[in-house]
């Protein structure tokens, strides 16, 4: 097999024989579904701990290859494998070897793609179909499918089988718009089996977006009838408070307080102070989701003698994530992925805000997304976890 990364060690493709050339896709996720561990332990141990999941599964790829005239390709999420990181280059050794192992029984051209790294490569998110296409041009996405592990299903879909360990292998496909079904549907001819997907789904959000839509102006146009003052924003991370500062209150001459930039709390409630006694107005635009957290500004604001508005962001977890997801994707983007836990953890100790807290009024505004570019919007509409 023929080997390289490509897009800055994010992407590990291998070739076997030559690039299949059928327009029609047969697309499969390694382990778990071309593949398993030779036992009953979770892992393999090592690269020669495999067999194949299904004694069916080299003659089915067989028939589709050169009966059915299918272009068979392998997608795999495989962390772990950066050449920079503590055993990638060990790792990526054992990988080749068992993917030069799989090509010897095999006998057909396939490509191999892996994602490496939590990037715009890592399914559900579509980077490696997106470079498939470059390898395989005009792909007939009607006729092609994707045979994935990572499914959704729940405890017990069969008699004392644990639930999949995710859902991913489904979204990928539902984002590529192609057919999906999992290993036993394709090669044991099994019934439909039933799912749960989880997290946030954009497709349903657009389906309820028209009765989110509402003029945010006007919802607004109370805190700026009674400038200056103090606006606080309300939200997990991810929820879109940034967007609102740019979107609505930098054009009303607000200045942004905001601790990723200023980097200490201390310094936030410097600007603060400063800021209002020069006599402009300030919009805090940190997490806020704790009354300890909020209780500083309010203090601040009752010294200076101006209000404080407080504009509450939906605390939405999985939107939230999707949300840090999605900013993180976008080209030239500053903002790395903010771990699960930590949007987690600030979800479990949110504390909704009153306004006997010192607010003149609580402003919940709805999130609706504001694209910059059409990829924005196209990342956007699809899962990201």
């Amino acid at each position: 097999m023929n080997w390289e990364f490509k897009h800055n060690n994010s992407l590990l493709i291998g070739i076997n024989k030559e690039i299949p050339k059928f327009n029609k896709v047969a697309a499969f996720d390694m382990d778990g579904t071309l593949i398993t561990v030779n036992g009953k332990h979770v892992h393999p141990k090592n690269e020669f701990d495999w067999v194949w999941l299904y004694p069916n599964v080299t003659k089915t790829l067989h028939e589709y290859y050169n009966e059915k005239e299918y272009s068979i390709v392998i997608i795999s999420n495989q962390g772990g494998l950066e050449p920079d990181k503590k055993n990638g280059e060990t790792r990526t050794r054992q990988i080749k070897q068992k993917l030069s192992m799989m090509a010897k029984e095999l006998d057909i051209p396939f490509i191999f793609l892996a994602s490496v790294r939590k990037d715009v490569y890592r399914k559900p998110r579509t980077g490696m179909w997106d470079h498939l296409t470059k390898l395989i041009p005009n792909i007939d996405k009607e006729k092609s499918f994707y045979i994935g592990d990572a499914s959704g299903r729940q405890d017990n879909w069969k008699p004392g089988v644990k639930a999949d360990h995710a859902d991913t292998d489904r979204k990928f496909s539902l984002n590529l718009g192609i057919k999906f079904q999992v290993p036993e549907e394709f090669f044991q001819n099994h019934d439909p089996i039933s799912y749960t997907l989880k997290g946030f789904c954009p497709f349903a959000f657009q389906k309820t977006r028209l009765s989110l839509e509402t003029n945010i102006d006007e919802l607004l146009q109370p805190i700026f009838d009674n400038q200056p003052n103090m606006v606080m924003l309300i939200g997990l991370p991810g929820s879109g408070k940034s967007s609102i500062v740019e979107n609505y209150f930098e054009s009303k001459d607000y200045v942004s307080i905001n601790q990723d930039t200023l980097k200490t709390k201390n310094k936030c409630v410097k600007a603060c102070e400063a800021n209002l006694e020069q006599g402009n107005s300030v919009i805090v635009d940190n997490t806020n989701t704790t009354k300890s957290s909020r209780a500083t500004y309010l203090s601040i604001a009752k010294r200076s003698n101006v209000k404080c508005y407080a504009i509450l962001i939906n605390p939405d977890l999985d939107l939230s994530l999707h949300n840090g997801n999605v900013r993180s994707l976008l080209p030239n983007s500053d903002h790395a992925e903010v771990p699960k836990f930590v949007i987690k953890m600030q979800h479990d100790k949110y504390e909704a805000p009153t306004e006997a807290e010192g607010f003149e009024k609580i402003i919940q505004v709805p999130f609706i997304p504001k694209f910059k570019s059409e990829y924005h919007e196209q990342i956007w509409n699809s899962y990201t976890y």
